[in-house]
């Protein structure tokens, strides 16, 4: 017969192995859900470096609107207008994802129509926006994307 002591004894270490697990686990699982930031993040720097660099990312006289998208800073802080470019965790609210969607005739980007973003490339924007706007390692002296590789 099992004493109520056995068992107390055997409740505790099973509860203290559960929560070592639960412990353990969640280092590992921001680990991970740092990696899938870190690629979604290089994904979109590619398409901003294609889609919206030539007016938005080159040299720094040359920016068209103050819209500065080479850093996080610049992309929140948004252009001209004063409103904010884009809210990390919020793409309904991002005026970078609401002109890429075209969604006001006024303010359409990129303003070129065959530059006009696919499905994938405004899904993979707006998953972005969600997830926080994970944002690329910046290579150093250049505080931001448009001299990385």
């Amino acid at each position: 017969m099992v004493s109520l002591y056995s068992f107390r004894k055997l409740f505790f270490v099973v509860f203290v192995a559960a929560l070592s697990g639960v412990t353990m686990a969640a280092p590992q699982e921001k680990a991970r859900e740092d990696e899938k930031g870190s690629i979604l993040a290089q994904r979109v720097v590619k398409l901003l470096r294609r889609k919206c660099f030539p007016c938005h990312g080159g040299k720094p006289d040359k920016i068209k609107g103050e819209f500065d998208l080479t850093t996080r800073n610049g992309l929140i802080a948004g252009g001209e207008s004063g409103h904010p470019g884009m809210q990390p965790g919020r793409p309904k609210a991002s005026a970078i994802y609401r002109a890429a969607r075209r969604e006001d005739p006024d303010f359409e980007m990129p303003p070129k129509e065959n530059d006009r973003l696919t499905v994938a490339e405004l899904e993979l924007l707006r998953d972005w926006i969600a997830a926080g706007a994970p944002w690329a390692q910046e290579s150093e002296g250049t505080g931001g994307w448009s001299e990385t590789p």
